[in-house]
């Protein structure tokens, strides 16, 4: 039921309706309603067409927890912007969080 309740979060909270969600993938909002109700799961293509809408990871969606070694993996893979990019919005988030 992860996956049902993360997609009706972020679609709410990026003030999206059902109906738009379901033109931007292109599937019936039907299908839409199954995935929020946990009565459906997306195939590959839509949970990263999902992904990539609203700025997660498909292990996000799919709820599984971030590991420190996951992390270091990815920061080792980032190009120097990308890395000064992301110490950028670290800092701002922290700065917002107080």
């Amino acid at each position: 039921m992860f996956f049902a309740d993360t997609l009706k979060k972020l679609r709410s909270k990026r003030g999206i309706t059902q109906k738009e969600l379901a033109l931007t993938l292109n599937v019936s909002e039907r299908t839409v309603r199954k995935y929020e109700a946990g009565e459906m799961q997306p195939s590959t293509d839509k949970l990263l067409q999902l992904a990539d809408l609203f700025s997660v990871s498909v292990d996000y969606l799919l709820g599984k927890p971030v590991t420190t070694e996951a992390l270091q993996s990815y920061v080792a893979d980032l190009s120097p912007a990308e890395l000064q990019a992301l110490q950028k919005f670290i800092s701002q988030q922290l700065q917002d969080s107080l």
